[in-house]
């Protein structure tokens, strides 16, 4: 900054990591995603130009992205494999439905897919190091109670046991 003029060094938009997911859901829901209006934007286009174009105002997406980490205070080693992939809950159980990549290959609210690099059987994991991501089109959170569903609560649990995380000795 010189006396009243600031001078950007570096302008750095950043996607997050729900950035993927939410340019599924905009375009399962017929939508030019956000990312895409945000990118035209640099190349001098305006709101206008993506009206007269067919772009509209992005309506309510349905879904959630959880990212499971280790939660231990320590580096732990995974006993169990986990498939990536569709899964549901038939009968209070954890079922594998198909394979599938992201919350675009689930078919309903009902069904949730383990997907981002699980980790293999021996993988060593560091503390608070992601695990995983749990994608679905329906809800993960209680908008009152302010944390987790019962669904996404025991979806979350599952995921964790199915690693059988165990702490790394030495």
């Amino acid at each position: 900054m010189e006396g009243t003029e600031v001078y950007p060094i570096e302008i750095n938009p950043r996607f997050q990591g729900s950035t993927q997911m939410l340019i599924q859901l905009q375009i399962m829901n017929g939508e030019i995603p956000l990312a895409i209006a945000h990118v035209l934007s640099f190349l001098g286009g305006t709101a206008e130009k993506f009206a007269q174009d067919g772009w509209h105002h992005p309506n309510p997406v349905h879904g959630a992205q959880s990212i499971l980490h280790n939660k231990q205070n320590a580096r732990c080693r995974v006993q169990n494999r986990l498939d990536p992939g569709i899964y549901s809950i038939k009968c209070e159980r954890v079922v594998f439905e198909r394979p599938g990549l992201s919350s675009e290959d689930c078919k309903t609210e009902d069904e949730f897919v383990v997907t981002c690099a699980v980790p293999r059987t021996g993988t060593v994991v560091d503390p608070e190091a992601p695990l995983l991501k749990i994608q679905t089109l329906g809800e993960a959170l209680d908008s009152e109670a302010k944390r987790l569903n019962v669904w996404a609560a025991k979806i979350s649990e599952w995921a964790y046991a199915s690693l059988d995380l165990v702490d790394c000795v030495g």
